[in-house]
């Protein structure tokens, strides 16, 4: 019989109780908790507000743009640019220009993006 080492699942907050009784029913003796905040397909999109600093347009390596993210409620929640956001897409008038590729380690708020051409 082999032993399972890890398990992952993705619930509601409104069913983690009953879920780790359950687990700890079947000998799960540990439990680690991510709670993700978005929007996901099923709730729509958000879209936050970010300022172009600096263009690159000589770069190779997905740092064609630096960006400053301005939005006061993504600064409030997520306190910049977080892990997960690399690919989210940059929109001007409408139209997608690039996409998120890097965070500033010493500065949250700012980071890199690519052009779209690069991405094609």
């Amino acid at each position: 019989m082999s032993r399972i080492s890890k398990i992952e699942v993705i619930t509601g907050m409104s069913k983690l109780t009953d879920l780790i009784q359950q687990l700890s029913k079947v000998g799960v003796r540990g439990v680690t908790v991510m709670q993700v905040l978005g929007c996901g397909v099923e709730m729509g999109t958000q879209e936050y507000e970010v300022e172009i600093e600096k263009i690159h347009l000589s770069s190779e390596d997905n740092k064609g743009m630096e960006i400053h993210v301005t939005d006061p409620k993504l600064l409030q929640t997520a306190g910049g640019i977080v892990q997960g956001m690399s690919g989210a897409p940059l929109l001007q008038k409408g139209k997608c220009i690039g996409a998120v590729t890097h965070v500033f380690v010493r500065d949250s708020t700012r980071g890199y993006a690519t052009f779209l051409e690069n991405m094609l």
